[in-house]
């Protein structure tokens, strides 16, 4: 079974909703269209009901806004373990720089 939506003919979809799944699903677009094809089953019945199911999902996927990213400070152990890590490091390319004597 194959399902093809058009996303710039929908008047589902707001004009800002659209922008947005346009860009999110620039991958899958073909011309405009989204196309979703489903062999799980025999039934073109059950391969119908899946494909719109997972047109579905990618759609309200794609037109959900994206969490903004709060600004989060390295805790005090990481920041001592990399530093400890560091110093260790630079221990050991230390102890390799003798001579050939």
């Amino acid at each position: 079974m194959e399902l093809t939506w058009s996303l710039t003919d929908t008047a589902v979809l707001t004009s800002e909703q659209k922008a947005l799944a346009a860009t999110r699903l620039k991958h899958r677009l073909q011309r405009g269209s989204i196309t979703v094809v489903s062999s799980q089953y025999r039934s073109q019945h059950r391969n119908r009901e899946t494909a719109k199911t997972r047109l579905e999902h990618l759609v309200a996927a794609a037109i959900t806004p994206s969490k903004n990213r709060h600004k989060t400070r390295p805790t005090r152990g990481s920041v001592e373990r990399r530093l400890t890590a560091k110093k260790q490091r630079s221990r050991t390319k230390q102890a390799r720089r003798g001579g050939w004597d």
